[in-house]
């Protein structure tokens, strides 16, 4: 089955069983003075806040068909419901319905809901997993082939079943005896003279194609350096953007920005007073980032560190750092360290989505020891990215190199409903404390 399908079985079975539990809800609550006609008044109360709530699940991965880490998303699932519940109390504060008590409803609603819905999860997994098998065939003397199975390997609840074929020998009779829908073809080979005769003969089988890297980008979401060659930047990476989408995201940034300073500015004050009363050192505190075409600016923060936390040299960030105040935790694992950087997108310094900026010190060492590094810099930076949702702050070259990794996959695949995406996502950091 299509990931898109599974995506829009699992939407539609939650959407049915919001109004399944609503109904359940007003049975249970008015059941001595039941009418049908109580059901429609409280659904019609009610309709307008489920697109909030499907949105909630999408922000914390409740409609991830490809990640097979059940139980954080478990963990997101109790988080989704708790957020949910909480936008349906300001939803009846600014609505109010006179025609029913829908805050009184509300948590049961919730309750039985979430219910429905986990169990609704686990059927619709064990749905997936006893789902029809999709082959996939893979040469067998290929020198990626032990990772590409490794990766099919970790995604069997889709059904993927890695096969492998004989290079030396006729495509034909293996794809039909396999009855493969998939065949991963080594970069090396895919766009030579043979192999585009072997496979145009195979046209008509019903096989579909791949290179390496276009199974890493549909089932991990990156583009792994590993699998890249100088020849897949150049026919990729796009460094112009339309007129329209760059004038768009623009526009976007601003609008944004300037509501985040309107409505934040409260706590500005309250973040300012609690830094002043611990040590009595600056409020903000302010370092050299690589900006587009490697061009530098100054980012602000917050201060989250110690006065003079750099004394003794610049170094990598660690999980519990010696080096953050009190304050400093607090404004970490909230990100409203952050908030400044709406000035740096009002300056165009940065948007709101791209590539996280980095050091200059950390930049030369990075164009050193990972290829192609530099060109994570031919768009601009972003106040948040694919690479933050997707992994944790990078501690060293090996977090960098695959933080990257999700970068290229973002340059490549930008626009702005991917930006919408990944704000929404964004969310989550708020829950995760990365």
């Amino acid at each position: 089955m299509d990931l898109q399908y599974r995506k829009i079985l699992l939407l539609i079975g939650d959407v049915i069983l919001l109004f399944a539990s609503l109904f359940l809800t007003v049975r249970f609550r008015l059941f001595d003075h039941w009418d049908p006609e109580l059901f429609w008044t409280h659904a019609r109360a009610f309709v307008f806040l489920y697109p909030f709530w499907l949105i909630v699940l999408y922000t914390f991965d409740q409609y991830d068909v490809v990640s097979a880490r059940v139980t954080r998303n478990r963990k997101m699932f109790i988080v989704a419901l708790g957020v949910s519940f909480l936008i349906g109390l300001a939803y009846f504060y600014v609505l109010p319905q006179p025609a029913i008590t829908p805050k009184t409803n509300l948590f049961i609603h919730v309750i039985l809901f979430g219910l429905f819905a986990f169990f609704w999860r686990i059927l619709y997994k064990r749905f997936s997993v006893s789902g029809s098998s999709v082959p996939i065939g893979l040469f067998k003397d290929d020198t990626q082939t032990s990772v590409l199975v490794d990766l099919l390997t970790s995604h069997a609840h889709l059904g993927y079943v890695p096969v492998l074929l004989d290079a030396q020998k006729s495509l034909e009779p293996q794809i039909t005896a396999h009855r493969l829908m998939f065949l991963i073809v080594p970069s090396a080979l895919y766009y030579s003279v043979d192999t585009i005769k072997r496979m145009y003969d195979c046209i008509g089988l019903g096989v579909t194609f791949l290179e390496p890297v276009q199974m890493y980008e549909f089932l991990e979401r990156k583009i792994p350096l590993s699998v890249v060659d100088q020849s897949w930047f150049v026919k990729n990476l796009q460094e112009r953007e339309s007129d329209w989408y760059r004038v768009a995201k623009r526009v976007v940034d601003l609008f944004a920005a300037s509501l985040v300073l309107i409505f934040s500015f409260p706590l500005w004050i309250i973040i300012s007073i609690a830094i002043k009363l611990e040590d009595h050192g600056p409020l903000f505190y302010h370092q050299v980032r690589v900006g587009k075409y490697g061009k530098p600016f100054a980012i602000w923060k917050f201060r989250s560190m110690k006065v003079n936390a750099e004394a003794q040299g610049m170094q990598w960030a660690e999980k519990q750092d010696p080096r953050v105040t009190r304050v400093g935790k607090w404004l970490r694992y909230t990100h409203l360290d952050e908030l400044p950087q709406a000035l740096n997108i009002i300056h165009g310094d940065i948007s709101f989505v791209g590539p996280r900026p980095e050091r200059p010190e950390f930049v030369l060492q990075l164009e050193k020891e990972l290829p192609h590094y530099r060109l994570r810099h031919v768009i601009q930076p972003g106040f948040t990215g694919w690479a933050q949702v997707r992994f944790r702050y990078a501690r060293s070259v090996a977090d960098s190199r695959e933080k990257f990794e999700y970068d290229l996959y973002y340059i490549k695949n930008r626009s702005l409903l991917f930006d919408g995406l990944i704000l929404l996502k964004t969310a989550r950091l708020l829950f995760r404390g990365e």
